[in-house]
């Protein structure tokens, strides 16, 4: 088992790509070839090569065997607090949208292959009104959760097999969910369209410049660059519709 490791901040963004958290995932259960992480994935061999050594850099990954090119998951990344802040917020929602999408799939394989039949499996969702102080004991629980996990893990790594053992997978997650209980409406965002138009060429530039000379550093910034975008675009479009409503308000007869 894989134990859990806090990643660097010079790290995170790159880990964000969604072809290496794939990786990462298929690796979880046991050492897989290129070819067989390729065919999974829908990529080309050279492409997990490429992902694959960027993980190795990261400490996250090794490659175990030659022939055929073999890959083994060392540790799991995990950004601590410390870390997730450092982040600019965007590459925060990418990297969450990139594993929240990896864990559906994953969930949702299980489902199909009864990895939720066990009397004493566990599917629960709990909402917490939460001060600052509460939300922080919160967060300290689900990371001392984890490290316990890890811990079993280690035990049951050095035990000798006497009988059938399963491959179990916890999920721990937190985050704020007010949004997801109300009336469905964006918030307004803090910017005028002006500053929106501005901002959208910067980032169609950095993205000119990220596409000459491409090499594999370049892509968790591409993501992180599109996932900007995107924000800007639903929030420009939300501005948009404040506008046409103000403007209706102001002339009801129109």
């Amino acid at each position: 088992m894989a134990q859990h490791t806090r990643i660097a901040a010079k790290y995170a963004p790159a880990l964000a790509e969604p072809t290496r958290v794939a990786i990462v995932a298929a690796l979880d259960s046991g050492p897989r070839t290129a070819t067989s992480l390729a065919r999974k994935l829908g990529v080309s061999e050279p492409v997990i090569v490429r992902h694959a050594r960027a993980l190795e850099t990261m400490g996250l990954v090794r490659q175990c065997d030659d022939a055929p090119r073999t890959y083994e998951l060392l540790r799991v990344a995990t950004a601590w607090p410390s870390t997730w802040e450092e982040l600019p917020l965007p590459v925060r929602r990418s990297a969450a949208a990139t594993t929240l999408t990896q864990l559906h799939a994953t969930a949702a394989a299980a489902l199909d292959a009864g990895g939720f039949d066990r009397g004493d499996m566990l599917l629960t969702r709990t909402n917490v009104a939460a001060t600052a102080e509460r939300w922080q004991a919160m967060s300290r629980t689900l990371h001392d959760t984890l490290e316990r996990l890890d811990e079993l893990g280690k035990h049951a790594d050095a035990e000798a097999a006497d009988g059938p053992r399963e491959q179990a997978t916890a999920v721990l997650m937190l985050f704020t969910a007010s949004h997801s209980e109300g009336s469905g409406e964006h918030p307004v965002p803090h910017f005028g369209e002006g500053e929106a138009r501005e901002r959208t060429y910067e980032l169609v530039e950095e993205l000119d410049r990220l596409m000459i000379g491409l090499d594999e550093s370049h892509w968790g910034r591409i993501a992180a660059v599109a996932e900007e975008l995107r924000l800007i675009a639903r929030a420009a479009e939300n501005l948009g519709a404040a506008s046409a409503a103000a403007e209706q308000s102001d002339h009801p007869n129109h």
